[in-house]
């Protein structure tokens, strides 16, 4: 894989891309490459992305427990309404 230098970046864009960065839980050199390639229309970015928020997905619900209602119990909570 090649490197590159960006010489010189505007503060407001490195402050910018640090709060994304930390926003998304990764490096700001992995941050700018998302957004690179976002704005390339690289798919392998939004892929990341969406591997990204499934896990935290799956990590909240596994934090919920069992929490599934058994279809009467749906039944009955339909029938009582909201309280």
């Amino acid at each position: 894989m090649q490197n590159i230098v960006l010489p010189n970046v505007p503060e407001s864009i490195l402050a910018s891309l640090r709060e994304r960065a930390l926003r998304h839980g990764v490096s700001i050199e992995q941050e700018a490459m998302n957004c690179l390639g976002q704005a390339l229309g690289e798919s392998h970015s939004s892929t990341q992305e969406v591997d990204r928020v499934l896990a935290a997905v799956d990590q909240f619900r596994e934090s919920l427990g069992e929490l599934y209602l058994t279809e009467e119990e749906l039944q009955q909570a339909k029938q009582e309404g909201r309280p």
